[in-house]
C-alpha cells in the first residue's frame, strides 16, 4: 500500500483505539546518526517488498540527517507492530510539546517585561503631565498676579503724572511771574546805567574846569593819606576836619562839606554823607558788570538803617581792595582780581546782616544761608585805661562744622590804638576788614560745602547703583527652590526627546562605573585645548589603592591644529608611543594588550563608550576634514600606524571622568560637577528613565548621562543688565546663560563692569582709566583676591586696582565698594551653583522630598549618603565661593538632610578618571 507521512498534531492514540485493520509492520525506519543525543525525530514507514514508500517525520531544528535502519534485523518479530508505533509517537509527541511550551514560556516572559516597561513608561509620562499642569497652573497664577501688580502700578502711575502736571503747570505759573520780574529789574538796570553815564559825563566835565582839578588833587591826597602810618593819619584827619574825600577809581562823586563848629550843623553833615556813601554804593556796583547791579539793589535792600554807615565803610574798603588787586589800570572784568571779587561779592549777597546793641557793646551777626556759616563781630568798648576790642567768632549750622579748618571756628581778638575814640573812617577800616574776612571764610565755606554736596550726590548715584545689583542678583530661598524645581524639570524632558529641553541630557553608554578591584596598568590621554596630556596609572586591585601614576605634557604645534586629521593623531600617537618606551621595564607582558581612555573634551554624539562623532571644533581647532568622523576611530587607526598594541577603551568628556574618580573613592558618588573656568555636570541615572532611548538595556541598569548643564536656562533665574551685555557681547550670544553667571570665566568681567558704569554715573574713580573699557581684563582670581583680602587698609584691592585697571589714589571706602560688588556677585554664582545641585538630586529622588512626582513628606523618606565629586579651581580655590554654596545647600535642603549630602574634592578626573574607565571597560 502506498505510504502516507503523519504530522505529530495527530494523536498516536487514536490508531490505538481505531476498530481499522491493524497496518503492516514496517520493515524499515529512520533514525538519527550516531553521535546525536537527541530522540527519534522521525519514521520511515514502506509497504511489503517491491512496494514505493514515503517517511513520515516530525522536523527537529537539532537534526541534520537520518539513517535508515532495517527492522528485520533489529526488531524481535515476536513484538507487534502498534505497540511499537504508539511508544515511537508518544516519545515523538512528548518531545514536541515540550519545545512547544518552553518557547511559549519565554516569549510570555519577553511580553511581560516589555509590558511592565511600557507601564512604567505610560506611569512616568502621566506623572510628568501631572506635574507640568500643576507647575502651569502656577505660572499662570503668576502671570495674573502680575498682571494685577502691573496695573496697579500703571494707576498710580497715572495719578503722579497727573500730580506731576498739576505741579509743572504751577511751576510755569511761577516762572511767568519771575519772568515779568526780570523783566523790570533789567529795565531798572539800564536805567541805572544811564543815569552812571549821566554822572561820568559830568565828572569829565568838572575835571576840564579849575574847580575840577581841585577835586582831583583832592582825591590824590586822599590816597597818600591811606598811605601813610597811623599817627599821620591821625594828623591828616584833624588838619581835614572839615572836609571827608570819598573816591572811586575816578567815578567817584567828589563831596566836600564844610564842617561848622556848631553840634547841630555836625549832625547834618554825617547825615548827608550817610545818604552820599548809600547812593555812591548803588552808583559804583552799577559801573560794574550787570551782575554786579542785581547784586548792589539786592544789598542795598538787605542792609538795615543800623547797619548803613558799617555797610558803606565796607564798600569803601571793597573798592579800595579792588583798586589794589587791578593796580595794572585796565578797567576790564576779565582777571583773576575781578573773577575772585564777583565770586566774593556773589557769596557775600546770600548773607543776611544784622546788629544788635548788647551791654558789652555793639554785635554784627553775618549769615551765610546756603553753608549755615554764621559770623559774630562784637565791638566792646572797655574802661578809659584799657584799649577797645573787637571779638569775632565763626559759627555753623552742623555743615560747616565737619569742613572747617581750626582757624575759622576760633575766637579772633583786633587789639586798637591807645586812643578809644577811633575816627569814622579808622573804625570803618577796621569793620571793613573783620567783615572781610567773615566774608572770606564764607567763600570757603560755600565752596567746601558745595563740593562736598556734589559729592555727596555722587556718591548717592553710585549707592544706588550697588542697590540696583544687589537686588537684580538677589538670591532668596524661595527663589532658589524654583530654580531647583526648573532644573529637574528640565532634565526630565531632555531624558524624553531629543531637542525637548536646553539641557541636552547626553548619553555617554559609560554603565560599568570603577569598582575598585581593578588591578594592572592603564592608560589615559587628555586632548582639551592646546596641550594634551599622557597618563600611566597603576591600579593595586582594592578601593582606593593607586600605586604609581606617571604624567608627561605636550604641547600641539600650531599648524597641527588647522591641518589633517591624520597628522593630528599621528603626532599623539608618536607621543604616546615615546611615553610608552620610557617606561623601561613594565609590569604589564609584551602579548597583553594595553587599554587606553581618551578624553575628548569637544562636542561629541557618543555612539558607545568607546567611540563617537565629532560636531564642531572648538579651542582654537580648524581641522575641516575631522567634522562628522568617528574620533575613537581616528586615534585607534593611528595607534595601528604606529605599531602599539592599544585599544581606545573609553571616549569620555572630563565631567564623567570627574565621576569615575569619585566613584572609585566612594562607592556612594552618584554625581559629578566641574565648576572651574566652565562648568558642567554629570550623574548615573536608571536606564528605565531614559525614554528617548527605548530598548536601552545595560548591565548594571543604570548609565552616565552628561548634563551640558551650562546651558541650562529659567525665568526664575536673577539676570541683571551687566548678564544682558555680556551675554550680546560674547561669541556665542543666547547660549550657555547657566555658565556666564556662575562659571569664572565671566565672574571678573561681569565686576568689571559695574564697576565702568559707577565710573561712568560719577568720579569716585578719578579720570576714565580707559582698561576699564577692555573686556575680560579683570580676570577671576584676581576678583577673588580683591573679595578675600582682610588687610585694614585693602592693600591688595588698591594694588590691583593699579596695576590691571590702572585707577590710582583710590579711597578707603571705594576699595571697600570694590569688594561689596565682589562679595554680591559671587554669592549669586556660589548659591545658583548649589540650586542646580539640589536640582540633580532630586532627579534622582537624593534630596529627601522623593522626586518631583513624590507625594510624600520629607519624614517618610529615608536619606541615603549621597556624594557628589567636584572640581575647578572656583571651588577648590576660592574660599568665599565654597562657604556660600555649602550655606545655600544647607538652605535649600534643611540641616536634616543637607548633612547626608557630601561634597568631596575630586582631582584630575580628566586623567586619572579616564583611565580607570579604560579599566572598568576593558
Amino acid at each position: 500500500m502506498p505510504s502516507q507521512e503523519m504530522s505529530p498534531s495527530e494523536a498516536p492514540s487514536s490508531t490505538l483505539h481505531d476498530a481499522s485493520p491493524i497496518p503492516t509492520v514496517p520493515t524499515v525506519i529512520t533514525v538519527p546518526e550516531p553521535g546525536h543525543s537527541s530522540l527519534l525525530a522521525a519514521i520511515a514507514v514502506s509497504g511489503p517488498a517491491g512496494s514505493s514508500s514515503s517517511p513520515v517525520s516530525a522536523a527537529c531544528d537539532s537534526v541534520p540527517s537520518f539513517t535508515t535502519v532495517d527492522l528485520a534485523t533489529t526488531v524481535p518479530t515476536q513484538q507487534p507492530s502498534d505497540i511499537i508505533m504508539e511508544s515511537l509517537y508518544a516519545k515523538l509527541y512528548d518531545k514536541y510539546d515540550k519545545l512547544k511550551k518552553k518557547k511559549f514560556s519565554e516569549l510570555d516572559d519577553i511580553n511581560k517585561d516589555q509590558e511592565l516597561k511600557f507601564v512604567n513608561y505610560v506611569s512616568a509620562a502621566e506623572e510628568l503631565i501631572e506635574y507640568l499642569r500643576t507647575d502651569n497652573v502656577k505660572l499662570c497664577e503668576q502671570v495674573n498676579n502680575l498682571k494685577a501688580e502691573v496695573d496697579s502700578i500703571r494707576s498710580t502711575n497715572n495719578e503722579q503724572c497727573m500730580e506731576y502736571q498739576k505741579l509743572f503747570m504751577q511751576e510755569k505759573q511761577k516762572n511767568k511771574v519771575l519772568s515779568q520780574e526780570v523783566e523790570r529789574l533789567q529795565k531798572l538796570h539800564q536805567e541805572t546805567i544811564s543815569s552812571c553815564s549821566k554822572d561820568v559825563e559830568n565828572d569829565n566835565t568838572l575835571l576840564n574846569t579849575p574847580e575840577g582839578a581841585q577835586t582831583t588833587s583832592g582825591k590824590l591826597s586822599s590816597v597818600s593819606a591811606k598811605r601813610m602810618t597811623r599817627k599821620q593819619r591821625r594828623e591828616s584827619e584833624a588838619k581835614r576836619q572839615g572836609m571827608v574825600m570819598v573816591g572811586d577809581s575816578g567815578r567817584d562823586d567828589a563831596i566836600a562839606v564844610e564842617s561848622d563848629k556848631d553840634s547841630s550843623e555836625e549832625t547834618v553833615t554825617r547825615k548827608r554823607r550817610r545818604e552820599s556813601e548809600a547812593k555812591r554804593q548803588v552808583m559804583v556796583m552799577a559801573g560794574d558788570s550787570g551782575r554786579g547791579d542785581a547784586i548792589a539793589v539786592e544789598s542795598a535792600k538787605d542792609l538795615s538803617k543800623e547797619t548803613v554807615s558799617n555797610g558803606a565803610a565796607y564798600d569803601q574798603q571793597l573798592e579800595c581792595c579792588k583798586r589794589t588787586i587791578d593796580r595794572s589800570g585796565g578797567a576790564t572784568d576779565d582777571g583773576p582780581g575781578n573773577s575772585m571779587f564777583h565770586d566774593l561779592i556773589e557769596y557775600l549777597v546770600d548773607m543776611k546782616l544784622s546788629a544788635c546793641h548788647q551791654t558789652e557793646g555793639t554785635s554784627i551777626l553775618a549769615q551765610h544761608q546756603s553753608s549755615g556759616y554764621s559770623f559774630n563781630l562784637t565791638w566792646v568798648k572797655n574802661e578809659a585805661e584799657e584799649e577797645s576790642e573787637l571779638l569775632y567768632r565763626v559759627s555753623s549750622l552742623g555743615t560747616f562744622e565737619r569742613v572747617a579748618p581750626d582757624w575759622m571756628r576760633d575766637a579772633i581778638m583786633f587789639s586798637k590804638d591807645d586812643d578809644t575814640h577811633i575816627g569814622g573812617m579808622g573804625r570803618g577800616v577796621v569793620v571793613g576788614v573783620a567783615v572781610g574776612v567773615a566774608a572770606a571764610a564764607c567763600v570757603v565755606a560755600g565752596v567746601v560745602v558745595g563740593k562736598r554736596v556734589k559729592s555727596r550726590r555722587k556718591w548717592k548715584r553710585v549707592m544706588g547703583i550697588l542697590r540696583e545689583l544687589e537686588e537684580g542678583c538677589e538670591t532668596t530661598v524661595g527663589r532658589l527652590r524654583q530654580v531647583v524645581d526648573a532644573m529637574a524639570v528640565e532634565m526630565h524632558a531632555g531624558l524624553a526627546s531629543e531637542g525637548g529641553s536646553k539641557l541636552k541630557m547626553l548619553l555617554t553608554y559609560v554603565d560599568n562605573l570603577p569598582s575598585g578591584n581593578e588591578k594592572g596598568t592603564y592608560y589615559a590621554l587628555d586632548l582639551g585645548g592646546t596641550n594634551f596630556r599622557v597618563l600611566r596609572v597603576q591600579l593595586g586591585g582594592q578601593r582606593s589603592s593607586i600605586l604609581d601614576k606617571d604624567v608627561e605634557r605636550q604641547a600641539i604645534p600650531q599648524h597641527l591644529m588647522t591641518g589633517t586629521s591624520e597628522d593630528l593623531f599621528d603626532f599623539i600617537a608618536s607621543s604616546l608611543q615615546q611615553f610608552v618606551e620610557k617606561e623601561g621595564n613594565s609590569s604589564t607582558p609584551s602579548f597583553v594588550r594595553r587599554e587606553l581612555g581618551f578624553t575628548f573634551s569637544f562636542p561629541v554624539k557618543q555612539s558607545s563608550v568607546s567611540s563617537g562623532f565629532l560636531l564642531k571644533w572648538t579651542k582654537g581647532f580648524a581641522i575641516e576634514d575631522m567634522v562628522g568622523k568617528e574620533v575613537g576611530e581616528c586615534l585607534q587607526q593611528a595607534l595601528i600606524r604606529k605599531g602599539l598594541d592599544m585599544r581606545v577603551a573609553a571616549l569620555v568628556n572630563d565631567t564623567v571622568g570627574t565621576l569615575a574618580l569619585g566613584h572609585y573613592h566612594d562607592v556612594d558618588t552618584v554625581a559629578a560637577v566641574i565648576i572651574g573656568t566652565g562648568t558642567n555636570a554629570c550623574y548615573l541615572e536608571r536606564t528605565d528613565a531614559i525614554i528617548k532611548c527605548q530598548g536601552l538595556l545595560t548591565s548594571s541598569g543604570g548609565m552616565v548621562v552628561n548634563m551640558e548643564w551650562g546651558n541650562f536656562w529659567s525665568s526664575h533665574l536673577p539676570r541683571t543688565s551687566y548678564d544682558i551685555d555680556l551675554d550680546a557681547n560674547s561669541p556665542n550670544p543666547n547660549d550657555q546663560g547657566f555658565e556666564k553667571m556662575l562659571s569664572g570665566m565671566y565672574l571678573g568681567d561681569i565686576v568689571r563692569r559695574v564697576v565702568l558704569r559707577m565710573s561712568q554715573e560719577s568720579d569716585i574713580f578719578g579720570p576714565a582709566s580707559p582698561r576699564l573699557s577692555m573686556p575680560f581684563i579683570l580676570r577671576t582670581p584676581l576678583m577673588a583676591e580683591m573679595h578675600e583680602d582682610d588687610s585694614p587698609e585693602l592693600t591688595e584691592v588698591a594694588r590691583i586696582l593699579k596695576d590691571v585697571l590702572e585707577i590710582s589714589d583710590v579711597p578707603l571706602k571705594v576699595r571697600k565698594l570694590i569688594v561689596r560688588i565682589c562679595d554680591v556677585v559671587t554669592c549669586r554664582a556660589a548659591r545658583l551653583a548649589a540650586a542646580g545641585i539640589v536640582g540633580i538630586l532630586k532627579k534622582i529622588g537624593r534630596d529627601g522630598s522623593g522626586g518631583i512626582t513624590s507625594g510624600r513628606s520629607r519624614s517618610d523618606i529615608k536619606m541615603r549618603r549621597t556624594v557628589v565629586a567636584i572640581e575647578g579651581g572656583l571651588y577648590t580655590s576660592y574660599t568665599m565661593f565654597r562657604e556660600y554654596l555649602h550655606e545655600a545647600l544647607t538652605e535649600i535642603l534643611g540641616e536634616d538632610i543637607a548633612q547626608h549630602v557630601i561634597l568631596k574634592v575630586t582631582e584630575d578626573g580628566s586623567g586619572t578618571g579616564a583611565a580607570l574607565l579604560g579599566a572598568s571597560h576593558s
